[in-house]
């Protein structure tokens, strides 16, 4: 696949993907993962499959209220049927002291090529600061 088909691809997975976030809909979320998916989110235990995402995305829903996601890609590449997008995620979340404020961090995302198209098959982030709230337990 060339630079620019590769790079226009990222691109509308990653404005999908936000699309889904910000619109808060689990089910077309869902759509993006492979399903044997795994996420690994900063102070979280690693999430699995299709199910555990759906409680992962409801729980973050309820908590974050967010609907600000923007996906910014820095480097692709692809292999056969994998491919691999590098980036950085800005948001506004939750302060500790209520409120809202803008945080961004950096991701890498793994995706294989499927029947239904290129889906994720493994995704981490982190944050660039850690003035996020904790989660109420």
């Amino acid at each position: 696949m060339s630079r620019a088909k590769l790079k226009a691809l990222v691109g509308r997975i990653n404005r999908g993907y936000a699309r889904a976030y910000n619109a808060r809909s689990v089910g077309d979320l869902l759509g993006f993962f492979a399903a044997g998916v795994v996420t690994h989110a900063p102070n979280m235990a690693p999430v699995r499959g299709l199910g555990a995402h759906r409680r992962f995305f409801r729980a973050v829903f309820r908590r974050e209220g967010g609907r600000d996601l923007k996906l910014t890609s820095l480097w692709t590449e692809a292999a056969g049927d994998l491919l691999v997008d590098a980036g950085r995620w800005r948001q506004s979340l939750p302060a500790p002291g209520g409120g809202r404020t803008p945080m961004s961090g950096d991701y890498l995302s793994a995706f294989r090529r499927t029947a239904g198209g290129w889906k994720l098959a493994a995704t981490t982030c982190n944050f660039h600061s850690a003035r996020v709230a904790r989660p109420r337990r």
